[in-house]
């Protein structure tokens, strides 16, 4: 019988273009049979409307308890800004910090143009670069990978 593995997916939708990058990262890890996913795209793009006192905090809430209930943290980026880098940190940081494996899914970025620095690569357990990886990967034993980016 095949193993279900529970993966959290968190990630960045600041540009239409990273929200069209999340998505197709989203259904390829829905349609991934042994995966059961969480992701709370939905539920924020739907708060996105509303005027919600602290909802940076309500996002970092519903981040870090999807990663507590999660056996593997996917976290997707396509982009290179500051600010969406500097908040994937925290929460790959805080699953590295609860024994949860990060998996980081960079598909949309120049390899020549990614570097991470230490801290951040120190909380990752493998990086998938491409859709194909993505289907690739044996999320059930959620092996090891190198990370392919440049130390900054």
């Amino acid at each position: 019988m095949m193993h279900v593995v529970k993966v959290a997916l968190a990630g960045t939708m600041t540009s239409q273009a990273e929200t069209n990058s999340f998505l197709a990262v989203e259904n390829i890890l829905k349609n991934i049979p042994n995966v059961e996913l969480t992701s709370d795209r939905a539920k924020v793009e739907a708060m996105m409307d509303l005027e919600i006192p602290n909802f940076t905090d309500l996002l970092l809430e519903m981040a870090l308890k999807a990663t507590e209930d999660a056996e593997v943290l996917a976290v997707h980026t396509s982009s290179l800004k500051y600010s969406s880098i500097q908040w994937l940190g925290f929460v790959m940081g805080y699953a590295w910090s609860q024994g949860v494996p990060v998996v980081l899914i960079t598909n949309g970025i120049d390899l020549e143009d990614f570097k991470v620095n230490f801290m951040i690569s120190r909380t990752l357990h493998a990086h998938l670069h491409s859709d194909e990886e993505i289907m690739q990967y044996d999320w059930e034993n959620y092996p090891t990978t190198a990370i392919r980016a440049e130390m900054a």
